[in-house]
């Protein structure tokens, strides 16, 4: 909807495709982190990796800095969970789910 698009990379290029994104472009970082960022020559995805987590911990404490860290890497620390039954059970409640190109699954193992 915002002109974006989502991109899939193979997780062995992921350290490499990120270098030299925006740091800011992190999920979590505002105004506020981006120029803290700014403030200790932190540009690209490629500065923050070579910062070790602690020191991003530091910077911007312990649950936040380990986030950047891990982002900037690629990883994803987040489990994703696949409810199969909550899924059925109810009404879909996005237009997306409503609109799929015509393809209709009802258990994981289709999709």
């Amino acid at each position: 909807p915002s002109g974006g698009c989502v991109c899939y990379i193979r997780r062995e290029d992921a350290v490499q495709e990120l270098r030299s994104c925006p740091a800011s472009s992190l999920s979590g970082i505002g105004r506020a982190a981006a120029a803290k960022l700014e403030s200790i020559n932190v540009h690209t995805c490629g500065d923050v990796q070579m910062m070790s987590p602690a020191e991003l911990q530091s910077a911007f404490g312990p649950a936040l800095g380990l986030q950047f860290a891990s982002m900037a890497r690629g990883e994803d620390p987040k489990e994703t969970h696949f409810d199969v039954r909550r899924h059925l059970a109810g009404r879909p409640r996005t237009m997306q789910s409503d609109v799929n190109w015509g393809v209709r699954m009802s258990t994981r193992a289709e999709a």
